[in-house]
């Protein structure tokens, strides 16, 4: 119903915090039954992206509508089905997966946008992890393929198939994680069959990523 609830957590209790409702849009790209469901979600240092039918929104903490990015479209409905932030050294950046099988990326203070990203079909890019020390991005779309982007460049760096990465599985979800103590960047991986899989990324000479299993 377009409502964000927060929470706080504290000693291992969550505690309503504030509540806030998305304000609805009816243009012509909206008017459907889902017009108004929040499809997505994103914190970044106290600052709440959502996605949804058409467009995406950043709020405060307070609950105040900062910034709103409306999603490139043709003749059909497009939708947010994932997000994920990218700092840069010209400012943050949102990068929305689409259920159209392609990434938009916006310029987070302007609300531009900056690039459309195909990922290789018209199928749901269902999860978005950014690795900030490889500046990379990884993209899994309908939970069977990967594609790996290069935040500076925006070029493909490559693509692979879902059970090469988590060895013979689909995927359900994955994420990206800097880890400074033991100076190792992660790729971790869970697929459908249960399984939890744990890759480390590295750049190579050719600027291409390695995706070691551990």
């Amino acid at each position: 119903d377009g409502e964000v609830l927060i929470f706080s957590l504290e000693n291992g209790t969550a505690k309503p915090l504030r509540s806030f409702h998305l304000e609805e849009d009816l243009t012509s790209e909206s008017k459907h039954a889902l017009a108004r469901s929040i499809l997505a979600l994103h914190l970044h240092q106290g600052y709440i992206f959502a996605g949804t039918c058409g467009r995406c929104m950043c709020w405060n903490l307070d609950g105040e509508l900062l910034h709103e990015f409306h999603l490139p479209s043709s003749d059909q409905a497009v939708s947010a089905s994932s997000l994920v932030t990218v700092a840069q050294e010209s400012g943050l950046q949102l990068w929305t997966g689409l259920d159209v099988g392609s990434v938009a990326v916006f310029e987070v203070e302007t609300g531009m946008l900056v690039r459309s990203l195909p990922c290789g079909g018209p199928e749901m890019v269902v999860a978005l992890a950014f690795c900030e020390k490889t500046s990379a991005v990884f993209a899994l779309s309908a939970h069977r393929r990967v594609t790996i982007w290069d935040t500076d460049s925006y070029a493909c760096l490559q693509k692979y198939p879902a059970e090469l990465m988590t060895c013979g599985a689909d995927l359900s979800a994955m994420g990206a994680f800097d880890i400074p103590s033991i100076n190792m960047s992660l790729l971790v991986l869970a697929g459908v069959d249960g399984s939890l899989c744990l890759r480390r990324i590295t750049r190579r000479e050719d600027r291409k990523l390695n995706c070691i299993l551990l």
